[in-house]
Protein backbone atom coordinates (compact mmCIF):
# COMPACT_ATOMS: atom_id res chain seq x y z
CA UNK A 1 0.00 0.00 0.00
CA UNK A 2 1.39 3.40 -1.16
CA UNK A 3 2.33 5.45 1.77
CA UNK A 4 1.92 9.24 2.28
CA UNK A 5 4.44 11.70 1.85
CA UNK A 6 6.72 12.44 4.30
CA UNK A 7 5.41 15.52 6.19
CA UNK A 8 2.00 14.66 6.13
CA UNK A 9 -0.37 16.51 8.54
CA UNK A 10 -3.38 15.40 7.37
CA UNK A 11 -4.06 12.00 5.70
CA UNK A 12 -7.51 11.47 3.83
CA UNK A 13 -8.23 7.87 3.07
CA UNK A 14 -10.98 7.55 0.94
CA UNK A 15 -12.20 4.15 0.96
CA UNK A 16 -15.01 4.33 -1.69
CA UNK A 17 -14.86 3.90 -5.18
CA UNK A 18 -14.22 7.22 -7.77
CA UNK A 19 -17.01 6.55 -9.63
CA UNK A 20 -19.80 6.58 -6.78
CA UNK A 21 -21.69 10.14 -7.32
CA UNK A 22 -21.99 10.65 -3.57
CA UNK A 23 -18.38 11.00 -3.11
CA UNK A 24 -17.62 12.71 -5.69
CA UNK A 25 -18.07 16.28 -3.55
CA UNK A 26 -15.33 14.96 -1.27
CA UNK A 27 -12.77 13.20 -3.49
CA UNK A 28 -12.81 16.95 -5.33
CA UNK A 29 -12.73 18.97 -2.72
CA UNK A 30 -9.32 16.71 -1.10
CA UNK A 31 -7.82 16.93 -4.69
CA UNK A 32 -8.30 20.73 -3.52
CA UNK A 33 -7.19 20.73 -0.78
CA UNK A 34 -3.79 18.45 -1.45
CA UNK A 35 -3.02 21.59 -3.91
CA UNK A 36 -4.01 24.35 -1.61
CA UNK A 37 -3.26 23.47 1.60
CA UNK A 38 0.42 22.09 2.63
CA UNK A 39 0.34 18.90 4.79
CA UNK A 40 -3.00 17.59 3.13
CA UNK A 41 -2.59 13.69 1.36
CA UNK A 42 -5.46 11.59 -0.25
CA UNK A 43 -5.25 7.66 -0.39
CA UNK A 44 -7.76 5.54 -2.08
CA UNK A 45 -7.49 2.11 -0.23
CA UNK A 46 -6.70 -0.48 -2.15
CA UNK A 47 -5.54 -3.11 0.60
CA UNK A 48 -2.77 -3.53 2.35
CA UNK A 49 -1.55 -2.16 5.57
CA UNK A 50 -0.75 0.94 6.74
CA UNK A 51 2.32 1.60 9.08
CA UNK A 52 2.55 4.92 10.03
CA UNK A 53 3.04 4.99 13.68
CA UNK A 54 6.14 7.23 13.14
CA UNK A 55 4.64 9.72 11.74
CA UNK A 56 4.62 11.99 14.28
CA UNK A 57 3.47 15.19 12.26
CA UNK A 58 0.35 13.53 11.30
CA UNK A 59 -2.29 15.39 13.10
CA UNK A 60 -5.09 13.73 11.89
CA UNK A 61 -6.40 11.16 9.70
CA UNK A 62 -10.03 10.79 7.83
CA UNK A 63 -11.73 7.82 6.62
CA UNK A 64 -14.28 8.41 4.09
CA UNK A 65 -16.81 5.75 3.20
CA UNK A 66 -19.64 3.50 3.75
CA UNK A 67 -19.59 2.02 7.21
CA UNK A 68 -21.06 -1.87 8.27
CA UNK A 69 -23.87 -1.15 10.99
CA UNK A 70 -22.31 -3.73 13.42
CA UNK A 71 -18.67 -4.25 12.56
CA UNK A 72 -15.33 -2.05 12.76
CA UNK A 73 -15.16 -1.71 8.82
CA UNK A 74 -15.36 0.33 6.04
CA UNK A 75 -15.94 -1.31 2.46
CA UNK A 76 -14.34 -0.67 -0.18
CA UNK A 77 -14.02 -1.85 -3.30
CA UNK A 78 -13.01 -5.27 -3.26
CA UNK A 79 -11.84 -5.00 0.25
CA UNK A 80 -12.93 -3.79 3.62
CA UNK A 81 -11.17 -1.30 5.59
CA UNK A 82 -10.48 -2.18 9.25
CA UNK A 83 -8.64 -1.60 12.61
CA UNK A 84 -6.50 -4.21 11.50
CA UNK A 85 -5.33 -1.93 8.23
CA UNK A 86 -3.99 1.00 10.18
CA UNK A 87 -1.52 1.99 12.85
CA UNK A 88 -1.85 5.35 13.75
CA UNK A 89 1.36 7.83 16.48
CA UNK A 90 -0.52 7.56 19.73
CA UNK A 91 -1.38 11.06 19.85
CA UNK A 92 -2.91 11.18 16.33
CA UNK A 93 -6.96 11.15 16.12
CA UNK A 94 -8.91 9.06 13.31
CA UNK A 95 -12.02 10.71 12.20
CA UNK A 96 -14.56 7.90 10.58
CA UNK A 97 -16.77 9.33 8.41
CA UNK A 98 -19.31 6.85 7.56
CA UNK A 99 -22.22 5.50 8.88
CA UNK A 100 -22.51 3.86 12.54
CA UNK A 101 -18.37 4.06 13.23
CA UNK A 102 -18.74 6.00 16.15
CA UNK A 103 -20.57 3.25 18.37
CA UNK A 104 -18.74 2.39 21.55
CA UNK A 105 -17.81 -1.05 20.67
CA UNK A 106 -16.64 0.19 17.35
CA UNK A 107 -14.71 2.96 18.41
CA UNK A 108 -12.83 0.71 21.16
CA UNK A 109 -11.86 -1.78 18.27
CA UNK A 110 -10.84 1.07 16.34
CA UNK A 111 -8.20 2.19 18.82
CA UNK A 112 -6.63 -1.28 19.52
CA UNK A 113 -6.67 -1.45 15.76
CA UNK A 114 -4.56 1.30 15.21
CA UNK A 115 -2.89 1.88 18.57
CA UNK A 116 -4.52 5.04 19.92
CA UNK A 117 -6.72 5.84 23.06
CA UNK A 118 -10.98 5.20 22.03
CA UNK A 119 -10.62 9.04 23.01
CA UNK A 120 -8.32 9.59 19.94
CA UNK A 121 -11.37 7.79 17.56
CA UNK A 122 -14.11 10.12 16.14
CA UNK A 123 -17.35 8.91 14.93
CA UNK A 124 -20.87 9.03 14.70
CA UNK A 125 -22.99 6.02 16.12
CA UNK A 126 -26.09 6.07 13.21
CA UNK A 127 -26.62 6.98 9.59
CA UNK A 128 -24.55 9.56 7.74
CA UNK A 129 -25.37 11.69 4.66
CA UNK A 130 -22.54 12.10 2.46
CA UNK A 131 -24.21 15.35 1.47
CA UNK A 132 -22.97 16.64 5.16
CA UNK A 133 -19.79 14.52 4.69
CA UNK A 134 -19.12 17.26 1.62
CA UNK A 135 -19.74 20.20 4.05
CA UNK A 136 -17.91 19.00 6.27
CA UNK A 137 -14.84 18.75 3.87
CA UNK A 138 -15.87 22.70 2.61
CA UNK A 139 -15.54 23.97 6.15
CA UNK A 140 -11.24 22.30 5.84
CA UNK A 141 -11.05 23.89 2.47
CA UNK A 142 -12.26 26.97 3.69
CA UNK A 143 -10.92 27.31 7.35
CA UNK A 144 -7.88 24.61 7.29
CA UNK A 145 -7.25 21.81 9.58
CA UNK A 146 -7.52 23.85 13.04
CA UNK A 147 -11.53 23.51 12.60
CA UNK A 148 -11.38 20.04 12.28
CA UNK A 149 -12.30 18.45 15.81
CA UNK A 150 -15.04 21.38 16.24
CA UNK A 151 -16.91 20.71 12.51
CA UNK A 152 -16.76 16.96 13.42
CA UNK A 153 -18.79 17.40 16.31
CA UNK A 154 -21.03 19.63 14.35
CA UNK A 155 -21.03 17.11 11.78
CA UNK A 156 -22.31 14.74 14.40
CA UNK A 157 -24.80 16.65 15.56
CA UNK A 158 -25.97 17.79 11.83
CA UNK A 159 -26.68 14.22 10.94
CA UNK A 160 -27.66 13.25 14.34
CA UNK A 161 -30.51 16.05 13.93
CA UNK A 162 -31.45 15.42 10.45
CA UNK A 163 -31.10 11.97 10.42
CA UNK A 164 -35.52 11.95 10.16
CA UNK A 165 -35.35 14.09 7.16
CA UNK A 166 -32.50 12.27 5.56
CA UNK A 167 -35.19 9.86 2.53
CA UNK A 168 -36.81 13.72 1.98
CA UNK A 169 -33.87 15.38 1.28
CA UNK A 170 -32.82 12.19 -1.17
CA UNK A 171 -36.30 12.61 -2.97
CA UNK A 172 -35.86 16.89 -2.65
CA UNK A 173 -32.61 16.65 -4.36
CA UNK A 174 -33.54 14.41 -7.08
CA UNK A 175 -36.42 16.39 -8.16
CA UNK A 176 -34.52 19.59 -8.01
CA UNK A 177 -32.21 18.11 -10.32
CA UNK A 178 -29.23 17.50 -8.16
CA UNK A 179 -29.34 21.61 -7.57
CA UNK A 180 -28.39 21.98 -3.72
CA UNK A 181 -29.39 25.16 -2.97
CA UNK A 182 -32.99 24.57 -4.85
CA UNK A 183 -32.91 21.71 -2.32
CA UNK A 184 -32.08 23.08 0.91
CA UNK A 185 -34.76 26.31 0.26
CA UNK A 186 -36.98 22.81 -0.49
CA UNK A 187 -36.34 21.08 2.60
CA UNK A 188 -36.42 24.59 4.56
CA UNK A 189 -40.34 24.77 3.98
CA UNK A 190 -40.60 21.55 5.40
CA UNK A 191 -38.27 21.22 8.38
CA UNK A 192 -35.99 23.66 10.73
CA UNK A 193 -32.79 23.91 9.75
CA UNK A 194 -32.22 26.52 12.71
CA UNK A 195 -30.04 24.01 14.48
CA UNK A 196 -27.64 22.89 11.96
CA UNK A 197 -27.23 26.17 9.84
CA UNK A 198 -23.98 27.30 10.91
CA UNK A 199 -22.81 23.80 9.70
CA UNK A 200 -24.62 23.32 6.64
CA UNK A 201 -24.58 27.54 5.37
CA UNK A 202 -21.10 26.72 3.86
CA UNK A 203 -23.09 24.97 0.65
CA UNK A 204 -23.86 28.54 0.15
CA UNK A 205 -20.36 29.69 -0.67
CA UNK A 206 -19.22 26.51 -3.04
CA UNK A 207 -22.35 24.97 -4.04
CA UNK A 208 -20.74 23.38 -7.19
CA UNK A 209 -19.28 19.99 -4.42
CA UNK A 210 -22.35 19.10 -3.86
CA UNK A 211 -23.93 19.02 -7.47
CA UNK A 212 -24.27 15.49 -8.73
CA UNK A 213 -24.19 13.57 -5.51
CA UNK A 214 -26.62 10.81 -6.90
CA UNK A 215 -27.09 9.02 -10.12
CA UNK A 216 -29.49 10.23 -12.75
CA UNK A 217 -32.85 9.51 -12.21
CA UNK A 218 -34.10 7.03 -15.51
CA UNK A 219 -36.61 9.11 -17.48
Amino acid sequence: MKKPPYGTRCLVIACHDREEPQFSGIGRIAAELTRRAGGFAVLEWRGGSLQLRRRRTLDAVIVSGHGAANRARLRAPGISFTPECLQLPPRTPLFLLACYQGRPILRRAWARGAGIPAARVYGHDGETESSLSTCLFLHLLAEGLSCLEHRFEQWREANRYLQPHFARLRRLYAQCNGDPLATLSRLALEADLAPAADFISICRTCPRYLRGLAKARDE
